[in-house]
């Protein structure tokens, strides 16, 4: 009988610890919803109560003939808004799309911009996990806030759910200075997701932009998607971040020069129709299963990189593969990636773009993400993930 060894025992409880904290959380998330409801319908109750005290018909009246317009305006529409519903919004509501009435609803600011709140705080930080508790802390401090106070609640939940994640990034960059071999950030999987969260991830961004992104310092990397993804101006930027407006577009300067001296387009990496990256991937399949090196010498650009991830749990290589022929060395030879031929390939939607994962008995055990070339005829990258923790949070859910 073999005994595991005290790094495998370990590793085993590392990854048991892993699911009971995502267990955890996800019980949290359900409590907290339901605390919404409930101070959603005291917040109703109240609101009735006050709607019919004459008194206050009274007050609002008065308030409507007093020459202060703009208190008498936001006052009359907040009325309006109680008694049908179909009131006029004000301007914080004509930005956001919620009316009054929405904006002091936190189940109903909860259904409208959790969506948006992950699609930054997993811009920001890559890890699925850090994303989901990033934005369920900004939610859960709306709570104990005057909701009615905040004039933009886009930029408002910005501002926020970007300081936790530079916080989470300041903290995790001392763990990934010690982490085993190249850190790849953790992929969305459609067909490993709840229909909720396929629909709440629509707007998904490219694997290969989220690498991308990797090469930029925490402040870099916010400033730069606030800006160039977001569409902030730097006004707006410079209130979040408390910086210069100056600053902040030296910031972003520096940040588009770090990607394109490391060999980065800024502009969204090329990517092929799906027909297309169907058959590229096929290609691919066939030449790394039958070790057929002229068909994938074809297929390779002439610097093309492979960086593999196995965080120490699997074997993976520690630096990047850099250049056409060591690439092509690796993939067509009989010695390497033994158990990553032994598995099921399957041709599925990563972070919105065709890419494959792979499975054995039905378990996912890794995943390769292509980065097409500028003419996105051929393989620019690849990043192959194979950590099991990294994987973790797709083994979870499954939908045919």
């Amino acid at each position: 009988m073999t005994v595991p060894s005290q790094d495998e025992e370990a590793r085993t409880q590392e990854m048991e610890q892993s699911e009971q904290i995502r267990v955890i959380r996800k019980v949290e998330q359900l409590q907290w919803m339901e605390q919404s409801q409930q101070i959603r319908a005291s917040q109703q109750v109240k609101q009735s109560q006050q709607i019919e005290k004459p008194h206050q018909v009274e007050k609002s009246r008065q308030i409507a003939q007093a020459p202060q317009i703009e208190r008498a305006r936001q006052d009359s529409r907040t009325r309006q808004t109680r008694d049908d519903g179909n009131g006029p919004r004000d301007e914080a509501a004509e930005q956001t799309g919620m009316d009054l009435h929405a904006l002091t609803d936190l189940d109903a600011l909860y259904r409208n911009y959790r969506a948006y709140a992950f699609s930054i705080a997993y811009r920001m930080l890559g890890v699925v996990s850090d994303a989901e508790d990033v934005v369920q802390d900004w939610f859960m401090e709306m709570q104990s806030r005057d909701l009615t106070e905040i004039r933009d609640v886009k930029a408002y939940l910005a501002r926020g759910i970007t300081n936790r994640s530079l916080n989470v990034l300041k903290s995790a960059r001392k763990q990934r200075e010690v982490y085993v071999g190249e850190w790849l950030p953790e992929p969305l999987v459609a067909d490993y997701e709840s229909p909720e969260q396929t629909l709440e991830r629509q707007d998904v961004i490219s694997y290969a932009y989220l690498v991308m992104l990797e090469r930029l310092a925490p402040m870099e990397r916010a400033v730069y998607l606030l800006r160039e993804v977001f569409q902030y101006d730097y006004s707006a930027i410079s209130e979040m971040l408390g910086k210069s407006e100056s600053n902040c577009r030296k910031i972003c300067s520096r940040a588009k020069q770090r990607l394109k001296a490391g060999g980065v387009e800024t502009d969204k990496p090329a990517a092929p129709g799906q027909e297309a990256a169907r058959k590229l991937i096929e290609r691919f399949i066939a030449a790394f299963e039958r070790y057929q090196v002229e068909e994938m010498l074809e297929l390779l650009a002439e610097d093309a990189v492979l960086i593999t991830d196995g965080g120490g749990y699997t074997r993976s290589a520690i630096f990047p593969i850099i250049s056409r022929g060591r690439v092509l060395a690796l993939l067509t030879s009989p010695k390497a990636f033994k158990e990553l031929r032994s598995w099921e390939a399957v041709l599925t939607e990563v972070n919105g773009e065709l890419n494959l994962v792979f499975k054995k008995d039905g378990q996912l055990k890794g995943i390769l993400c292509f980065q097409w070339t500028g003419e996105a005829n051929g393989i620019q990258n690849l990043y192959l993930l194979l950590n099991p923790q990294k994987l973790s949070h797709l083994q979870t859910i499954r939908h045919e």
